[in-house]
């Protein structure tokens, strides 16, 4: 079952962790069926910059998940590459993980 995006972006935007998680476990599952994968990509970037470090975390895996339907794989390389310097080493563990997975879809 494909989730109405607009279902996803409320998730993303709202106060409610749960409801966060919810956003990123949906973009991990249906992102590459998404038609519109930029709007997908900024409400996931969004959460990779959430002031909850668990959501955080989280949205990190996420990025490296669904890296390859990436639309610009340029942004979302240099989104990967500043995560290498988070100050906090789940987030760094969480993009070595997805550097070594993206590897091959790497627009350099």
């Amino acid at each position: 079952m494909i989730i109405n995006p607009e279902e996803i972006h409320k998730l993303s935007l709202s106060e409610n962790t749960d409801d966060k998680f919810a956003a990123l476990e949906l973009l991990r599952e249906q992102f590459e069926f998404l038609a519109d994968k930029s709007s997908a990509w900024e409400d996931l970037h969004r959460l990779v910059n959430d002031k909850n470090l668990r959501v955080k975390v989280s949205a990190t895996f996420v990025l490296g998940s669904v890296f390859k339907y990436a639309p610009n794989k340029l942004k979302a390389w240099d989104d990967l590459h500043s995560l290498t310097f988070n100050e906090y080493s789940d987030i760094r563990e969480n993009v070595t993980y997805a550097l070594g997975s993206v590897f091959q879809y790497s627009p350099y």
